[in-house]
């Protein structure tokens, strides 16, 4: 093969890579939906919204009983209850994106919840964001990325 036919194929190889990396980072998140429906758990347990505010307004009285007496978190708003909102927190992908959904059966319940507490409370912090870029993506992308430059 000449030089001038293989720069071709060179480049015509990546010029499909533009296209294949998307696919492979949402391969990558998609394999690890729960890791990431896990961060938001994490987060809102720590009573944090997505931009490290706290989620507000705080609880009332009524709530703060209700919660001692069950053994509940009280020192910050954490949405949980039972756990089923909680549990119900799924990873949904469209496109080259991806959120956070409830898929709790009780939409009444949900619908308080997302439209009572200030601001977003489901979504990404900067730190989630890191994290899904260095220890979810990262790795293998990068091997996919060096096997195809590699062929």
């Amino acid at each position: 093969m000449d030089v001038t036919a293989r720069l071709e194929d060179m480049a015509s190889s990546l010029a499909g890579l533009e296209n294949a990396i998307p696919d492979w980072v949402r391969d990558e998140c998609e394999g690890a939906a729960d890791e990431i429906a896990q961060l938001n758990r994490d987060r809102l347990m720590s009573g944090k919204a997505p931009d490290g505010s706290a989620i507000t307004p705080f609880y009332t009285p009524y709530t703060l009983s209700y919660k001692r007496k069950r053994g509940g978190i009280t020192d910050r708003v954490t949405l949980y209850d039972y756990g089923e909102f909680h549990a119900s927190l799924r990873i949904v992908f469209g496109g080259e994106e991806f959120r956070v959904e409830s898929t709790d059966g009780d939409a009444e319940k949900v619908d308080y919840l997302l439209s009572h507490y200030l601001g977003e409370v489901l979504g990404f912090s900067q730190d989630d964001l890191e994290y899904i870029s260095a220890f979810i993506v990262a790795e293998p992308v990068s091997k996919r990325l060096y096997d195809f430059v590699k062929q």
